[in-house]
């Protein structure tokens, strides 16, 4: 595998971890915790409660007001990438005023939290509106027994397709960028 694959991979992993939690293990009984209301979780051998690791940040938000994210990762001990995460999922957000903002995945302009800016959401709203009549949407097979495994002409005429452009930007969180949660 060459290196580009690997960072792929890498970035896949790190993916998933912010979207799934692992399970939690209580440290003193040593039984699998589970989730119960509210950003919490019980043992059910032991009763003892810890938070997630939204819980952890929320908390220390509430208490501390807005703080930058390397000071929350150090004072909760959740990575900067699974707050990353809740910054993408709208979770937290960065204050209006801030000198740092994250950048729209799509066009680049400043937004304080999600994945696209408005206008960049109505865009992407609209293609898939419009893809459900686009040629370039496929068609499950009929069970027909003389073109079973043939290729065949369905009678399109040659059309030339406009892609939906996306422009490749890095959209990672600065660790000094103040947060909060998203009211």
């Amino acid at each position: 595998m060459d290196s580009k694959h690997l960072d792929s991979m890498e970035k896949m992993k790190k993916r998933k971890e912010v979207k799934f939690e692992k399970a939690k293990i209580c440290p003193f009984c040593g039984n699998n915790m589970k989730y119960v209301y509210g950003e919490m979780y019980e043992c059910p051998g032991c009763g003892r409660k810890e938070p997630t690791d939204f819980g952890k940040v929320r908390d220390f938000l509430d208490t501390n007001g807005p703080q930058p994210a390397i000071v929350i990762a150090d004072a909760t001990g959740v990575s900067l990438d699974v707050i990353d995460g809740f910054l993408k999922q709208g979770r937290v957000e960065i204050p209006d005023g801030s000198d740092v903002y994250i950048k729209c995945q799509r066009c680049g302009t400043d937004i304080r939290y999600g994945r696209y800016c408005p206008e960049c959401m109505m865009k992407i709203a609209k293609n898939i509106g419009q893809a459900m009549w686009s040629p370039d949407l496929g068609e499950k097979p009929h069970n027909k027994p003389d073109m079973a495994g043939r290729m065949h002409s369905i009678g399109r005429e040659d059309e030339k397709h406009r892609r939906f452009g996306r422009q490749e930007t890095t959209s990672k969180l600065d660790g000094n960028t103040k947060l909060h949660i998203r009211k």
